[in-house]
């Protein structure tokens, strides 16, 4: 593809210009669009170059985690799920959903605030302030509205609203009530970023 550019700027440098062509194509530099790529390429590199620095600094510093996530008494003697245990389930559903063939007639959307709202309704009206990770995605009518709630899920435990865990090594992951949840949800909480960065 660069040869073919090359010889293409240089058979446009080398016929004469063309008279039936504007002023402005008359003038026109056809080296022009190629520096441009240059340019836009070499930025994109400084990038590139600039996150894996930042991952290399990342990769050897230690922080220190917030223990008070850990040390809710609800959660004595629970499991905390990693990042990599919720995708994992969220892998497991998908393919599952793959194996059922159904035809959707409607195409319902669903939005994030929405399965945020929905998830919080269904942990209140729990008995344990808890839901079932993997009833909550299967009970989703469709893939992109199983999509959805995961993204709900993520957004409520970066908010920690609520907290990922297992009561036992291997057992089924609940989505419980964290020690935000009141809060992310009040009038004034975090909850409504959520609602206009999703529209």
């Amino acid at each position: 593809y660069m040869a073919a550019t090359l010889i293409y700027i240089k058979s446009k440098m080398l016929l004469p210009p063309d008279p039936l062509a504007s002023s402005e194509e008359q003038t026109a530099d056809p080296r022009a669009e190629l520096v441009q790529r240059l340019v836009e390429h070499e930025k994109f590199k400084n990038a590139a170059q600039l996150l894996y620095q930042k991952q290399q600094i990342e990769e050897n510093v230690w922080s220190k985690p917030d223990k008070s996530l850990y040390q809710d008494p609800r959660t004595e003697g629970e499991l905390v799920v990693s990042l990599v245990d919720l995708v994992k389930v969220f892998q497991q559903v998908l393919e599952r959903r793959k194996e059922v063939v159904r035809i959707d007639l409607q195409h319902e959307q669903f939005t994030v605030a929405q399965m945020i709202a929905q998830l919080r309704a269904q942990i209140i009206a729990s008995m344990e302030n808890s839901v079932n990770l993997i009833q909550f995605f299967e009970a989703c009518p469709s893939r992109h509205a199983m999509i959805v709630a995961f993204l709900a899920v993520l957004e409520m435990v970066k908010l920690q609203a609520v907290a990922l865990v297992q009561e036992k090594m291997f057992g089924e992951i609940l989505v419980r009530k964290g020690k935000a949840f009141d809060v992310v949800f009040d009038e004034n909480g975090a909850i409504r970023m959520v609602d206009e960065e999703y529209g």
